[in-house]
């Protein structure tokens, strides 16, 4: 399908298509007294209105056209004629009873009407230039010069071929001799019956097609293959016909970033009426590799420099920062020791210590082979410092020792502001580090979107994850514990927590504010020195009635656990009381076994999940003989929150009941 006004100019709203003589623009609802005004607007679907600006515009042959003219009278006005000129002649007109279906069309408008519309459809069946005009004929008009509109239009008896290209990745980048694959597609929506069809695919900046090639349409697409091109031929494609096919290519080996072009180029036997998209070119970045050689504080090839040149190179391409640091070295890891902060992380970048086991072998099973080790620094000096940017990663370090937090995104650092194209989501990713014994592990402030998955954050000595003022927070996977405060500080207005194991921290498991929408589920929680969960840090929060959506929902009250040994299965009997907020809203029961010595509010294994009714008893099943042990349970409640979003709010956890 070709887009003709998106390539000619934009579509002009109806109201705005109204001309007075020579062009003028004649507002809305002003005329001179006796005036008659007449506005002509031509529609080509699927393109949508032709501007009336005066030049021509491409139709296929055999489009049809719809001609839509508004006249407008003045008071009292005396029978008027309005002709259409149509190429074509005209097949269908309306209001019939006023107007004729000749070329011109006619149509005898009655005296004392004050706004008329007529339309007029036909079909495009003559090539050449022609022009669709209307006009009026008023006796006595005083303004006589806005009585006519003409739009020309050229009509062509030729193929139409648009040629469109898409990469099969997201985000829209790609590494140093990385594969990828293109999809191209070829279609003839609005053109004539094109034949010897030729589809060409080439990378101009570099790269090699590895010989993969997928035709997705038709069957009689012959296409060759070699490492600089792609040539698909193809006798014969009708109007509205389309070839479609996938290319795998690699990308060049070239660190220093650049683009990494897929170009497609179509041609037919006959001349295309509309060229300008014959051909299209897109450009992917390239990301540049910033090489760490050394495990120097300063000076080339060390880690200092890299994070100053990511500053200057990252600021408007992506990037990765690299370690290929040579050597065997002692206990698995290369020691980095800085004497001063190190600089901020900005732009699209990814800091990534995983690239040193690409490079050098799995030296260090038991965790990373790049240390950051902070012992030398000053007080308050931070490990990773996050700055101004829209996608930044941090990966599979061990940072330790820092008197700061080991990675920090100060508030105010970071937004969406010139992230496209090719932006990821989350824009913050911290996973597979490990971050111990820093003050804090990982502290944020006013991340928008940020990702903390697959750490190990033990023994710092304020919280282990500390977030306050996120919008969207992901926290998953993550090993917590030992922390002298709360294993997790969330403050974020929406949120999920899944699938972590945080244990034997100094106050809470997770400590959370009481705003927004935090999905609490899955995770083992327990041996704390405070609850496992909690809303507001006020410790166990009493359920309300109603229960309102400014805060965490209701907690389950469980009323009785008990095991049947002839299914191996342990039955929860419980109570919600809580409030559908909105047509989306659901409620679902998790539930937990702990240990009876640890205590009150513990969530050491998830056993079960079930939906369940607001303001109903209930009855879940788990499996497992868990006779001895205290049983909780969480509610998580589903509501609306935008448009298109479902907010997920965990509660506080239940009292607990013992097995029997």
């Amino acid at each position: 399908m070709k887009y003709l006004l998106l390539a000619l100019g934009l579509a002009v709203p109806l109201w705005a298509q109204s001309t007075g003589g020579a062009g003028t623009p004649l507002p809305l609802g002003v005329q001179d007294p006796g005036d008659f005004a007449l506005d002509l607007h031509v529609e080509i679907p699927p393109f949508g209105f032709v501007p009336v600006d005066g030049s021509p515009r491409w139709a296929a042959l055999g489009s049809h056209l719809y001609i839509t003219i508004n006249l407008r009278q003045p008071a009292d006005a005396p029978e008027s004629v309005v002709e259409i000129d149509v190429p074509g002649g005209a097949q269908e007109v309306y209001p019939p009873e006023v107007c004729s279906n000749t070329k011109p069309v006619r149509c005898t408008i009655p005296a004392s009407h004050w706004n008329t519309s007529i339309f007029v459809t036909t079909t495009l069946n003559e090539a050449g230039h022609h022009n669709v005009t209307a006009r009026v004929i008023a006796p006595g008009d005083p303004n006589p010069a806005n009585d006519q509109h003409t739009v020309p239009l050229e009509i062509v008896d030729a193929p139409s071929l648009e040629v469109t290209t898409m990469p099969s990745f997201w985000p829209l980048r790609t590494h140093p001799s990385q594969e990828q694959r293109f999809s191209a597609s070829v279609s003839n929506y609005d053109g004539q019956d094109a034949r010897n069809v030729v589809l060409t695919l080439t990378l101009p900046d570099g790269g090699t097609f590895t010989g993969g090639l997928e035709a997705t349409t038709p069957a009689e697409l012959n296409c060759s293959v070699d490492p600089a091109s792609v040539v698909c031929t193809l006798p014969f494609l009708p109007n509205k016909g389309g070839i479609g096919v996938i290319a795998a290519t690699k990308a060049p080996d070239r660190l220093t970033g650049g683009d990494f072009t897929f170009k497609a180029t179509v041609t037919s036997d006959r001349p295309d009426f509309h060229q300008q998209d014959n051909t299209v070119a897109p450009p992917v970045p390239l990301i540049r590799h910033l090489l760490v050689t050394n495990t120097g504080d300063e000076g080339a090839g060390s880690l200092r420099q890299a994070l100053l040149d990511a500053q200057q190179f990252c600021a408007t391409a992506p990037c990765t920062v690299d370690f290929r640091i040579p050597g065997t070295p002692q206990d698995g890891r290369f020691v980095i020791q800085p004497r001063s902060e190190l600089p901020e992380l900005r732009g699209t970048v990814n800091l990534d210590g995983s690239t040193q086991k690409a490079f050098g072998g799995d030296l260090n099973p038991t965790g990373p082979e790049i240390e950051l080790d902070g012992s030398l620094m000053q007080s308050g000096s931070r490990g990773v410092v996050l700055g101004n940017g829209c996608d930044m990663h941090v990966r599979d370090l061990l940072v330790r020792n820092f008197p700061g937090p080991a990675i920090e995104l100060p508030a105010g650092r970071t937004g969406y502001e010139g992230c496209e194209p090719g932006f990821a989501w989350p824009a913050v990713t911290v996973t597979q580090n490990h971050l111990i014994e820093n003050y804090r592990g990982v502290a944020f402030n006013g991340a928008p979107a940020a990702s903390v998955t697959d750490n190990v954050i033990l023994s710092n000595r304020r919280a282990g994850l500390f977030i306050q003022n996120g919008a969207y927070t992901w926290v998953e996977r993550n090993l917590i514990g030992g922390n002298a405060a709360s294993g997790v500080f969330l403050d974020a207005i929406l949120g999920v927590v899944a699938g972590n194991h945080i244990l034997a921290n100094g106050e809470w498991g997770l400590a959370r504010t009481k705003r927004g929408d935090i999905a609490i589920q899955r995770n083992s929680i327990h041996d704390n020195g405070y609850l496992a969960i909690d809303a507001g840090l006020d410790f166990q929060t009493p359920n309300r009635q109603p229960d309102t959506a400014d805060e965490p929902p209701n907690v389950p009250v469980l009323f009785s656990a008990h095991y049947d040994p002839t299914t191996n299965k342990i039955v929860i009997r419980g109570r919600l009381d809580s409030t559908s907020l909105d047509e989306r809203t659901a409620f679902t029961i998790d539930l937990y076994a702990s240990r009876a010595e640890s205590g009150e509010g513990q969530a050491e294994q998830w056993i079960a999940q079930q939906a369940v009714t607001n303001n109903a008893d209930f009855t879940i099943d788990a499996d497992g003989d868990h006779r001895g042990k205290r049983i909780t349970a969480t509610h998580t409640r589903a509501r609306r929150i935008y448009w298109d979003d479902t907010g997920y709010n965990t509660s506080e956890l239940s009292s607990g009941v013992t097995v029997q």
